[in-house]
């Protein structure tokens, strides 16, 4: 949220899940597509570090934004 990406606040139930319906859908990270967390997340992992900035693509409204994220460390 302090890097300016948007997360979901409302979720609708689809079949046994509850899955969000709206926040920015993080669609590239430095232009490597990403159509998962885990896609993300490797990305991430293998390529970047802590105070690293990456730019990511997402979706926001049915908008394309490119948001440049300066990596902090992973809260559990």
């Amino acid at each position: 949220a302090s890097a300016g990406v948007q997360g979901s606040e409302h979720w609708a139930r689809r079949g046994p899940y509850q899955v969000p319906v709206d926040g920015d859908i993080i669609v590239a990270v430095d232009g490597q597509p990403t159509s998962s967390l885990q896609d993300l997340e490797v990305y991430l992992e293998r390529n970047t570090a802590v105070g690293d900035t990456v730019e990511l693509s997402v979706i926001r409204n049915g908008q394309d934004l490119k948001l440049q994220v300066t990596l902090g460390s992973q809260v559990d």
